[in-house]
């Protein structure tokens, strides 16, 4: 099966429209229904069902999803695994939450990269939920995260402090807030 079909998938199944999905995918319309057509013939089934108002998952479409990420997940592994070989000793994956990317990824990396030069760095940024499941099937072997779920057979470790400024157009000092004019921001617990 060509990864290619499975990204078609994928983009279609989030988009529901072919024309955006070929947009996305920077290819015509066409291609998109020739990928599409051909993934269906490989199954014998529908997996979508197509009219005027627009591209719907077959019961078929909608069973195939979880096994068309895991497939481009593991094909994304394995191109990983082969452009690195022979390259590295050995590698690592690491998770950062988005709110610490922008300020800490570049001068972090940096660190790690004189530390370890001989390790092949693959950095994912995303949420401390999605993150503590990559954890725990071992798709992650660090993350950086606001949010941990203790699970056994890891290790945890407090690293730093996150501060955030209140910004205003309104006040200079905290004691002119007044609760009419304030947007309350709702974070994790861990805050």
């Amino acid at each position: 099966m060509q990864i290619v079909l499975i990204e078609t998938f994928l983009d279609l199944m989030e988009t529901r429209n072919f024309n955006r999905t070929a947009e996305r995918l920077n290819v015509t319309q066409s291609t998109v229904t020739h990928r599409i057509n051909a993934l269906e013939a490989q199954f014998a089934r529908k997996l979508f069902a197509r009219n005027k108002g627009g591209t719907q998952p077959t019961a078929a479409g909608l069973r195939f999803l979880d096994h068309a990420k895991a497939l481009q997940h593991q094909w994304h592994e394995a191109t990983r695994a082969v452009e690195t070989a022979g390259a590295y000793e050995r590698s690592m994956r690491i998770g950062l939450q988005h709110d610490l990317a922008a300020h800490y990824a570049g001068e972090w990396l940096a660190a790690v990269r004189r530390e370890l030069p001989a390790t092949s760095i693959y950095l994912e940024v995303d949420y401390s939920s999605q993150m503590n499941r990559d954890l725990g099937a071992g798709d992650l072997d660090l993350a950086i995260l606001f949010t941990p779920h203790y699970l056994p057979d890891l290790h945890y470790e407090r690293i730093g402090d996150m501060h955030y400024e209140m910004v205003s157009n309104q006040v200079r000092r905290i004691e002119d807030v007044r609760p009419d004019d304030y947007i309350q921001a709702v974070y994790s617990p861990a805050f």
